[in-house]
This record gives structure tokens, C-alpha cells and sequence, in this order.
């Protein structure tokens, strides 16, 4: 595997075909330790085997195998979200047992602020700073990614966003896949209330917005992952 650039802001990654073993590639900002490193996944194509034997990535939120884990063994053609450490190191890991015949992955990282990736079964998502208010001119993606074969159950037990017509000052959008180009499920902002919904495959991406103007409350939703039945279906936006 090839990383290009690591100690900057931004960079890409690739991978080396037929290599047998282990590759390791570490993204990290040294300098600016209190920012985050997102990966994202722009194309995925890894040899799919049973139980990712042959082939698999891995990604974990620190520089080493003993750090948390943001992504468990994954193979396959794959469209996954982002991927967030909580803080400036992160290291993905290539293994392969022989050669391999799909075309491999490419990605592209960067440096955030206030993005996040939710793999735990059980947890919680909030806007920037809650409870305290969110602060103004916000641009956070907050993915949540549960295993393959599992779905995600998401309630809202708050929501106070600034109210404008068209929620086009500070807003939350959810969409039911791993991109911003999903299927929108809503754009929601004021105190809408956001209605319990369960994701038709393994991940949601919320999209939290806010202007340079007021700030309010924020939000807070609780998820859990299932073999839940429901659809997530668009909603109408209503003030």
C-alpha cells in the first residue's frame, strides 16, 4: 500500500497489487494534533471471500494494531462512508494471503474538526459542543456504520436548530446509505421533530450545517444496530 503525503492536511492512498502479507500505512498531522483524519473510500474493490479470508482491509483510530478499530476485516465491492479518528493518527492495514484479482482500493484523506464515524452497537450522536449551544459555521458529517447484514435504528430525544423557511440557515440532513448522494431520508431544522426511522442497509450519514448567525440547543439521537424490520423513507419537511 502507497500513502502519499501524510504529514499534510490532505492526501491519497493506494494499493499495490499482488502483495502477499501485511502492508501498513499510517495518516497522521503531527503538527496539528487537536484536528481529526478522515479517509474516505472512493472506489473499494477488494477480493471478497468468505469471511474476507483472502483479502482484507482494515482500519484502526490510532498508529498501531492495538488502537480501537473504525473498520473490521472488509472485502468485497463495498461503498463505505467515512471514516473518522478521534484524533490525527490513523492506520489502515492491507492483508492479503495470495494473489488477488479484484482491482483494489483507492482513498483520499483530509484533516476535520467536528466530523465523527459511530461503530459501536450501542451509542449517540450529537450535534457539535452538546449540550452546550453548537457553534456558528459548522460543517460536520457524522457517519454511523454498522456490520455488514445488520441494520441501524436511529431516535431523536432532542432537537432545537434555528427555524427558517426551507431549513436553509442550520440544518441536520439525514441520508440512508454511506454518501451525501444517498437517498435523502430529510433535511430537518427549528424543532421538527425528526421521526424514528431504521436505515434499509448498514449505515447513515447525518450532515449537521450552521451558519454565522444564531445557534440554538442542538440535537441528540440514541442508535443501536439489529436485524430490525422498516424501511427509512423520505419525509416531508414541515416547520
Amino acid at each position: 500500500m502507497h500513502n502519499s503525503g501524510a504529514a499534510g492536511a490532505t492526501g491519497s492512498a493506494t494499493t499495490v497489487l499482488y502483495h502477499v502479507g501485511r502492508a501498513h500505512g499510517v495518516l497522521t498531522h503531527p503538527k496539528q494534533a487537536h484536528l481529526q483524519v478522515s479517509l474516505r473510500f472512493d472506489d473499494f474493490d477488494v477480493q471478497l471471500s468468505a469471511g474476507c479470508s483472502a483479502e482484507f482491509i482494515k482500519v484502526y483510530d490510532g498508529d498501531n494494531t492495538s488502537s480501537p478499530v473504525l473498520l473490521k476485516q472488509a472485502c468485497g465491492k463495498l461503498a463505505l462512508p467515512p471514516l473518522v479518528a478521534s484524533g490525527s493518527m490513523m492506520l489502515v492495514e492491507l492483508v492479503s494471503v495470495g494473489p488477488v484479482s479484484a482491482s483494489g482500493f483507492t482513498a483520499s484523506y483530509r484533516t476535520v474538526t467536528c466530523d465523527s464515524t459511530s461503530t459501536e452497537y450501542n451509542g449517540i450522536v450529537t450535534s457539535p459542543g452538546y449540550p452546550k449551544k453548537y457553534p456558528n459555521s459548522m460543517d460536520c458529517v457524522m457517519a454511523i456504520l454498522a456490520p455488514a447484514g445488520y441494520k441501524i435504528s436511529l431516535t431523536f430525544t432532542e432537537f432545537d436548530l434555528e427555524p427558517f423557511p426551507g431549513c436553509d440557515c442550520d440544518y441536520l440532513t439525514i441520508t440512508d446509505g454511506s454518501r451525501s448522494t444517498s437517498q435523502l431520508i430529510g433535511k430537518y431544522c427549528g424543532k421538527m421533530r425528526v421521526p424514528d426511522l431504521v436505515s434499509t442497509g448498514n449505515s447513515l450519514l447525518l450532515k449537521f450545517d450552521s451558519d454565522i448567525w444564531v445557534s440554538t440547543a442542538g440535537c441528540k439521537a440514541e442508535y443501536s444496530f439489529g436485524k430490525f424490520e422498516g424501511k427509512a423513507k423520505a419525509r416531508e419537511m414541515k416547520l
